[in-house]
């Protein structure tokens, strides 16, 4: 009857993942399900949209490529500039995507689950499409030793555009240890602060000349982790657990289109100091 399936449905709630106590106030998305039930897993549409948006990103990316062949003084090379400029963050946004999904507090990542899943998928398609690449570019010549290791070598370290997925595996593996720094908002936010100061503010300064005393302090001091993606990674569940006001949204909004307009400008004036593509603004 009616009644007694009402009576063994509950009314549940899905939390979006934030520790009240740290983060602030918790959302509430109220669901029903069935008692005994996993509750049910919300689609995160605005993720969806903004993977589309990114995929279409990358393409313009892919299509602006041969700029390199192009004379830094023409026309046509300063319009794909422009294009370039403009997309530049895709990559960046799929990572910080990625880190929305995997650092969720609210869902478990076993190593078991990591390895068994996403780590082994990834590294199937970075088998597969190797041995490709390998046996369309550079199939080996003979059957000796010399010739088969060569075409291994190749297959496992892939085409260039595979970077990505090197990339991404990487991140998987660090999954484990990217939850505990998110899992406390101030050392997320201490990470968050090193990691922009080494991947965007020093790279940036020191693109102009000076302050390479900085650059070999740095290096000295052998910075793994902060450096490359991870960033992007924590960064995106970060956003994720921030409410902005529509002041400070406007700020973000604009000081996105200041970097892209940044990127361009930059990389337009050293390309015409140098007579050659400098993509260091990318």
């Amino acid at each position: 009857s009616s009644a007694r399936r009402g009576a063994i449905t509950e009314t549940t709630h899905v939390f979006r993942w934030r520790a009240a106590s740290e983060w602030g106030t918790v959302d509430r998305l109220p669901l029903k399900r069935p008692l005994g039930k996993e509750p049910a897993v919300q689609r995160l549409w605005n993720l969806d949209i903004l993977r589309i948006v990114a995929i279409s990103a990358v393409v313009v990316i892919h299509t602006t490529q041969n700029m390199s062949k192009l004379d830094v003084t023409g026309l046509d090379w300063a319009v794909l500039n422009v294009y370039d400029g403009l997309v530049r963050w895709a990559v960046p946004v799929f990572v910080m995507i990625s880190g929305v999904l995997f650092l969720n507090p609210a869902k478990e990542q076993p190593l078991k689950k990591l390895y068994a899943k996403n780590v082994l998928r990834i590294v199937t398609i970075i088998l597969f499409w190797g041995l490709v690449y390998a046996a369309l570019n550079r199939p080996p010549a003979d059957l000796s030793s010399e010739s088969l290791y060569a075409f291994f070598c190749t297959a496992v370290l892939g085409h260039y555009h595979m970077w990505f997925l090197y990339m991404i595996a990487g991140l998987y593996i660090l999954v484990p240890v990217m939850r505990c720094i998110a899992a406390s908002p101030r050392t997320l936010d201490y990470f968050l602060a090193v990691a922009f100061v080494l991947n965007t503010a020093l790279p940036f300064l020191t693109s102009f000349g000076h302050l390479s005393l900085i650059t070999q302090l740095t290096d000295n001091m052998l910075f793994q982790m902060p450096l490359g993606y991870s960033f992007y990674f924590l960064l995106g569940f970060w956003l994720s657990q921030r409410d902005f006001t529509r002041k400070q949204e406007t700020g973000i909004y604009l000081l996105g289109i200041a970097g892209v307009a940044a990127t361009i400008l930059l990389t337009y004036a050293a390309s015409q100091a140098a007579g050659k593509p400098v993509l260091t603004y990318y």
